[in-house]
């Protein structure tokens, strides 16, 4: 692979740079970010509110149509066990999902069910109320690209390396948020179009 900065980067790493360069030359919104919306309101927006909004901001930020072909969009929803408080986040990436590869009999499937696990933090702040306890976050897909990126990997301490089994089709609107999944995912089925694996090399 070729050094980019001085370092030797892999597959993915180059095609982030590659992605970033290419969507600042094609740009055409504004850099300034739009001011955050107080959490009051926040709090009262649907989920499709909040994605349109964010979708709207990115927008105008970056018009490239580069990264309008390969944007994600997740969203991440937080409920305060204590208050019952709820925060909904959109965020966009275009670098793609990364994955880790464990288990006996790995699947891409098993691996985005894994990656899109609800967490659970023993003690958090609410931002409304102040109050602190537990807090459930959930991570969904939002709105699909066009095309998708899934970057594979797995932990460098795994012995047993079993092959991960691909399918010709993947069907993600089980990941969504529900709320979205009618409007966003009705047909978010993907076709396997092309598959680079990356070997690397042992240290010397």
């Amino acid at each position: 692979m070729p050094e980019v900065g001085g370092a030797e980067q892999d597959a993915h790493e180059f095609l982030c740079l590659l992605l970033d360069g290419l969507g600042k030359a094609t740009g055409s919104g504004s850099p300034t970010p739009a001011p955050p919306r107080p959490q009051s309101e926040q709090e009262e927006e649907t989920a499709v509110a909040v994605l349109d909004r964010a979708m709207e901001e990115e927008l105008e930020r970056n018009g490239s149509p580069v990264e309008e072909v390969v944007r994600l969009w997740e969203l991440t929803t937080s409920v305060y066990s204590e208050c019952g408080h709820r925060r909904l986040r959109a965020s966009a990436q275009c670098a793609g999902l990364s994955l880790t590869v464990s288990g006996t009999e790995p699947t891409l499937a098993r691996c985005l069910r894994a990656h899109f696990q609800a967490e659970l933090v023993e003690d958090a702040e609410c931002g409304d109320c102040g109050r602190r306890g537990p807090l459930r976050r959930r991570l969904s897909r939002a709105a699909p690209p066009s095309l998708h990126i899934l970057h594979l990997s797995r932990p460098q301490d795994q012995a047993a390396k079993p092959r991960l089994q691909l399918s010709q089709q993947l069907e993600l609107s089980e990941l969504g948020e529900p709320e979205l999944v009618e409007r966003r995912w009705a047909s978010a089925t993907f076709r396997l179009f092309a598959l680079l694996l990356h070997r690397g090399h042992p240290a010397a």
